[in-house]
This record gives structure tokens, C-alpha cells and sequence, in this order.
């Protein structure tokens, strides 16, 4: 690919803010078990049947997380990386409905979507998503002439294990459907009600909007189905309310079955050889087809596996008097505000999501066995099920991207984890002391004391072996501080002198290799109001609980005790000698710092009173921060300049560690790929990518900062581009 005919949208970057946000829906739809239209267990489907098959589902949600949703991401994104997507007008059709008009022919989604869906994801206006991350310097990026080498090399393994394989299952060309999206598209999950209104199954639910190409997707439908039954595959034509819809019948029992079957290439099994089974699957069987229906309603073309949910959306797009989601009081008035305003918006909503899993507990199981999904305890436990919603929406700005996360839950109601985000709106601004040249920085005002008490509500929630553990530890730190003085109360040397200021940084490695990306030195601070006091009690304890005499040592710094101790469990360090790594920490006035680098403590004090170049007074920082929320209660900054020309450098000098590697990812999680070399090879050759000094004027900085009030937390994501890329 030439990079001079490149456009935005056709690169394989194009899609992943969308899938990141279908990341997060996915996760509420695979986590729970169901049938599809075919009465085959659809995993990804909310079920509520035999506790066999939910406990199946309970131990392996996992697993269809991290392969299916991988798979499903793929599928959304086939063509994505060698498609064409031009400029285009569109000639839209008025849906006949009242109210909540988009910016394109179709009202927004809460609008038409059923009142039992439970989490949506919505694109408002394609082309106006497709024209904005056009611009932006990721994209710019992968165009780059200096890329080509890299480009071509992975390309080249996505026609042949994706786009390929995915045209000949499903005997249409991927290609042709880059041009297909003209407005609106939607993602739902909805509860949507068996035969007789006894069983309750999890249907998907996608609206594509067409605009002016009505008539190509047409043709493109029927060619769909003639190849189809050229082929052998079974298919037949279904009416709903006037609209013909093609439904196919898809191997494999489920959404992303369907999805690894394509990418397989496996053909259909006979009709002979079906058998009826479990979708995570059952000795000697194989999992049956489940349907999927596809039509064009007006300029809308509709994908879903229940042909009754069908019925009802097709009859709120003609304008029938159905009950819809914004009917339901869910969706408050500035949430759809926010809405009409995205790129990019998607929502779940606990409450439903919970009552769908609660009804595995119907069951005729022993007493005292539960099929509650792990994904379900956890939520409750968290405090989640208290939230009318969790909304998320994307936003393109002049020289960046804003994402919002939140969460509706009244402050009166915020537990648990939930408890955790409801910091004091208090400065969380860097101090004129933390260096400029940092990777990472991130401070929170939270109460010490408060969230030890919120996270031992979340522990007793979740179940009462977790209850067991975290007295544990408590009794455990207890009675290792007793060891240095007999007279040792935990709570009182330490709970109590916890603050409510918790500050984070990491410095640049001083290598270039692997093992100096993934150990970039760092410094938390933690605040007290007592802080010598602090460090003393953390000093008994650690040093009881490492069980050996040489545990800890103590030295003085400028006037101050300083600490080191061998942490409990601590393995032996990459030194030569062998011995255990060491865990440093010295009281200032107001704060107790730590640090495995002894020398990032001896920094920090000596800039406390004589301060250098600070991060608060980078160019750019002050704008970006009022952008982001102002700077109360929790502030982050991530250098992606810095962490991109690291990793580069290392990926050239060490290309072979490359596929075990933790590669640094956003909010200071490390991405682990362990994938196998030979499998990576075929994607990624780290050998063609290019010199820092070639692309880092596309790589900036990132921000994120929270904001809450009686009514909602709100977490944002701003990336800012480097000014030499604008």
C-alpha cells in the first residue's frame, strides 16, 4: 500500500477506539450464557438453564473473553486495514419517529432501541468518526513512508489469516463493505423474551445506516444468498412486518464460534452431523448452528440472531407505538446531550445485567449452590449494582482525543471499589518538585483510613474466603510488627496515620534494553499527617514479616531516618551477588516516600527545597489540565513520546524478546504478549520498524483526571499530539 493512497479509515488502525469501546460492551455479553435463535447455547447470550452448563460458563468466561472477543474484534474490522473509504454524500430517509433526531436521517439509538436492552455501544455519524480519526497522528503514523517496511510485512498476514479466509466462509468480499456505513451504527445487547415468555435469552442486535447506498447493499444481500446456497450452506428468506430479512444459518452455536470458525475456514457440518451440545462444547459433540437474520429496513440495515426482537425494532423504525429504551428513565436528559455531541458513545446498565444473572440462581440446584457468574459477584461486590448506568463517550478535539467514562451512582450510594472514586476534590496537580522528565505521574486525593474500609466491604462482599483473607493479612501485619515491639497496634501506627494524598512517578530507564523498559525506576508517596510516625510502624512491620535478622537497615539522609528492608517473599535481584532487592522509604514533613532506587528518595528530598524543572510548568501542561477537568481529586500524565521511544529502541536492539515482552500500556499497565515467536514473526517484524527520529513528532502526552459530584463520577482520558506533528 502506497502511503500517498492512504486513508485514515482504511489503515488497520481505524477501528480500534471503536473496539476498545466494544471491548468493554463485549465483556458485559460474554460474560453471561444463552441460546440463540435457534435454541442452540450461544456463549455471549444471557441463559438461564442447567447449573452444568452455567458452571461450565463460570469457569471458562475467561478464556471467551481474551479468544471470542478477539475474534469478534476482527470480524468488525475486516476490512479495515486494506479497504478504500471515500468522501461520499448520502441521501437519508426519515424514519417517521418523533423526537431525538440525529444528526443523520436515523434518531439516535436510545430512541429506537427496545426497553430491555442492557448495554449499547453507537456511532452517531460515521463519516464525521471516519473524518476525525483521519486526522489523527496514530493514523498519520501507520501512513508514514518511514512505516511501509512494517506495514506491508503485517498486512500482508492480515489478508491471508483474516480478510481471505473471512471471504471465502462468508462468499462476499469484505472490501465492499467499507463503503456500506453512512450514518448511524449501533451495537445492542437486549433481553428479549423465549416462546411462551418462560425462558429469557441475550439477543445482539446491530443497525447499520446506508444512506444512499440502499440499493448496492441490496444487490449485495441477494448475491450474498445465491452464493450462499451455491455453496451448500442452509438459508431462507424470512418477512417481519414487510421487511425481508436473509437468515443464515452459522456454525459453531454462537457469536464467537461463528467468528473463529471464518477465521478457520471450516465449512458447515452436514445436517447429519449436528448434535445437540453445549456451546463451551461436550465429548463427542459438535455444537449446532445458530441463525442470524440480515435485511434493509428503509436505509437501516439490521443484523440480529432473534428474528422476535426483529419484529419490535423494525416496528419502532416505521413508527409503531413500541415501548423503547428512553421510555425506560435509564437514559437521563444529558446523557442524550452527550450523545448528540460524540463520536462515539456506549453505555451498560448494571441493574439489568445483574437481574438477568440472578435468575441462574432459579434453578434446581442443592441448596447452597449458586451459578451466579463470577463477572456478577464481582459487580455486586464492587458496588456497581447501585449505578443507573456506566456510559462512556468519545470526543475529537483540535490537537487530540477526550474519552469520558461515567458512572451514574449517587454519591449516598458509592461503595465498596465504586467508594474508591469518590475522592475529596482537593489538589491533585503535580507539586513544583516532581521532575519534568518523568514517564508517568499520577496523584489522588483518597482518605487512607477510608479506603482500607472500602476495600474491606468490597472483600466482604465478594465472598467469605476473601473476608478470611483480608483479616489475615491484617492479624498477620499485626502480629509482625509485635515481633520489633510487643506493645505494636497495626491501626494505630499505620491506619491512622494515613493521609489523603498518594503521589506516583516513574523516571526514564537508563538502558535501552527490555528489562530497563519493563523496570523503569519509580517513587510513591504516600501522605500523612504524622509521617515519621508512619514510616517507623511500616519499618516493624516489614521488617517482622521478612522472618530474617538483616531484614532491615537504617541510615540517616539530610537529617532523616532513612529505612531499608527486604520485603516478605522477595526474590533474589539480577545483581551478580545474588542478593534480595531492596525496598527503600524515608519520611519528609508531610509524606512517607518508597522506591527500589535509593537514589530517586536522595533526589526528592534535595528538590523539595531546591526544585528544578517541574512537570506542572511543561508547555502545554496548564491547557491540557483545564481540558481534561481542572485538576481535583485525581490526576495522571503519561509521556507516550518517551514511552514510544523506548520501546522502539528496544524492539530494534532486542527484536527476539519482542513477542514475551510487557509492553508499557495506558495508565501504567504492562500489555503482556507472550505469544509464540514463530506466530508473532508472521505479523510483526520488529526489524522494519523505524528509528525514533523518524516518527516521534506523532507521539505526545496523555492525561486523565476525575471529577464527581452528587449524582456522577466521571473519569477523562485526554491524548494531546505533539506540536511538531500539527
Amino acid at each position: 500500500m502506497e502511503a500517498s493512497k492512504f486513508n485514515g479509515w482504511s489503515g488497520h488502525w481505524g477501528m480500534l477506539v471503536v473496539l476498545r469501546g466494544l471491548l468493554l460492551w463485549g465483556a458485559a455479553f460474554a460474560a453471561v450464557g444463552g441460546r440463540g435463535a435457534s435454541g442452540a447455547l450461544v456463549p455471549g447470550a444471557v441463559r438461564f438453564g442447567p447449573r452444568e452448563a452455567a458452571k461450565g460458563r463460570r469457569r471458562f468466561w475467561w478464556v471467551r473473553l481474551s479468544r471470542g472477543w478477539v475474534a469478534l474484534c476482527l470480524l468488525a474490522a475486516a476490512d479495515v486495514a486494506v479497504g478504500r473509504a471515500g468522501k461520499s454524500s448520502t441521501a437519508l430517509a426519515d424514519s417517521g419517529l418523533a423526537g431525538g433526531a440525529n444528526r443523520t436521517g436515523l434518531p439516535v439509538a436510545p430512541v429506537w432501541l427496545p426497553e430491555e436492552t442492557v448495554s449499547w455501544l453507537t456511532i452517531p455519524d460515521w463519516r464525521q468518526f471516519r473524518e476525525a480519526w483521519s486526522r489523527s497522528g496514530l493514523v498519520r503514523l501507520w501512513a508514514d513512508p518511514a512505516m511501509e517496511g512494517f506495514r506491508r510485512h503485517f498486512l500482508k498476514a492480515w489478508r491471508e489469516e483474516v480478510l481471505e479466509p473471512l471471504e471465502r466462509r462468508w462468499a462476499v468480499s469484505w472490501r465492499e463493505l467499507a463503503d456500506w456505513p453512512q450514518g448511524q451504527w449501533t451495537w445492542a445487547v437486549v433481553m428479549a423474551s423465549g416462546e411462551g415468555g418462560s425462558d429469557r435469552t441475550g439477543g445482539i442486535l446491530m443497525l447499520m445506516e446506508v444512506g444512499n447506498r440502499v440499493d448496492r447493499v441490496r444487490k449485495h444481500l441477494t448475491a450474498l444468498q445465491q452464493r450462499w446456497v451455491a455453496t451448500g450452506r442452509s438459508v431462507r428468506t424470512e418477512t417481519v412486518r414487510g421487511v425481508s430479512f436473509v437468515v443464515l444459518s452459522l456454525p459453531g452455536g454462537g457469536w464467537v464460534e461463528a467468528a473463529l470458525a471464518a477465521l478457520q475456514d471450516r465449512a458447515e457440518s452436514p445436517p447429519e452431523d449436528r448434535r445437540a451440545g453445549d456451546s463451551m462444547g461436550v465429548a463427542g459433540a459438535s455444537p449446532r448452528p445458530f441463525e442470524v437474520a440480515v435485511g434493509l429496513c428503509e436505509s437501516a440495515l439490521l443484523v440480529c440472531d432473534q428474528l422476535g426482537l426483529l419484529e419490535r425494532v423494525v416496528a419502532r423504525l416505521q413508527g409503531q407505538p413500541v415501548s423503547s429504551l428512553e421510555a425506560t428513565g435509564r437514559i437521563e436528559p444529558e446523557e442524550l446531550e452527550a450523545l448528540r455531541s460524540s463520536l462515539l458513545f456506549g453505555a451498560v446498565h448494571p441493574p439489568s445485567l445483574l437481574a438477568a444473572a440472578a435468575a441462574l440462581d432459579k434453578g434446581d440446584a442443592p441448596a447452597g449452590d449458586s451459578a451466579m457468574p463470577l463477572w456478577a459477584i464481582f459487580v455486586r461486590a464492587a458496588g456497581l449494582a447501585e449505578a443507573k448506568s456506566v456510559s462512556w463517550r468519545v470526543l475529537s478535539l483540535e490537537h487530540g482525543w477526550k474519552v469520558q467514562l461515567t458512572l451514574n451512582v449517587p454519591q449516598e450510594k458509592r461503595t465498596a471499589l465504586v467508594g474508591l472514586l469518590d475522592l475529596e476534590p482537593l489538589e491533585a496537580s503535580p507539586p513544583d518538585w516532581v521532575p519534568a522528565e518523568v514517564l508517568r505521574f499520577h496523584r489522588g486525593r483518597l482518605d487512607g483510613a477510608r479506603a482500607c474500609r472500602a476495600l474491606e466491604q468490597f472483600f466482604g462482599r465478594l465472598s467469605e474466603t476473601w473476608t478470611r483473607t483480608w483479616e489475615f493479612l491484617w492479624e498477620t501485619a499485626q502480629q509482625a510488627g509485635r515481633q520489633q515491639d510487643p506493645s505494636f497496634d497495626v491501626r494505630r501506627e499505620v491506619l491512622e496515620n494515613l493521609g489523603d494524598d498518594w503521589i506516583y512517578w516513574q523516571v526514564t530507564p537508563r538502558g535501552s534494553g527490555w528489562e530497563d523498559l519493563e523496570q523503569a525506576p519509580s517513587l510513591l508517596l504516600v501522605g500523612s499527617p504524622r509521617a515519621e510516625r508512619l514510616a517507623a510502624g511500616l519499618a516493624k512491620v516489614l521488617a517482622g514479616a521478612a522472618l530474617r535478622p538483616d531484614a532491615l537497615e537504617e541510615r540517616e539522609f539530610l537529617g532523616r531516618r532513612f529505612y531499608s528492608v527486604v520485603p516478605p517473599l522477595a526474590m533474589p535481584s539480577q545483581q551478580a551477588s545474588g542478593a534480595a532487592r531492596r525496598l527503600h522509604f524515608v519520611a519528609s514533613e508531610r509524606y512517607v516516600g518508597f522506591a527500589f532506587e535509593p537514589a530517586l528518595l536522595e533526589n526528592w528530598l534535595r528538590n523539595m527545597d531546591t526544585p528544578g524543572a517541574s512537570l506542572a510548568r511543561r508547555p502545554g501542561w496548564r491547557e491540557a489540565l483545564a481540558a481534561v477537568g481542572g485538576g481535583r481529586g485525581w490526576v495522571g500524565y503519561e509521556d507516550y513520546g518517551a514511552l514510544a521511544k523506548y520501546f522502539l529502541r528496544a524492539a530494534r536492539s532486542d527484536p527476539g524478546h519482542l513477542p514475551q515482552a510487557q509492553v508499557p500500556g495506558p495508565l501504567g499497565f504492562r500489555l503482556h504478549l507472550h505469544s509464540d515467536p514463530e506466530q508473532f514473526r508472521r505479523w510483526f517484524d520488529p526489524q522494519a520498524l523505524p528509528a525514533w527520529e523518524a516518527v516521534g513528532r506523532y507521539f505526545g502526552f496523555g492525561l486523565v483526571s476525575l471529577e464527581r459530584d452528587r449524582t456522577v463520577v466521571r473519569v477523562s482520558f485526554l491524548t494531546v499530539g505533539s506540536p511538531a506533528s500539527r
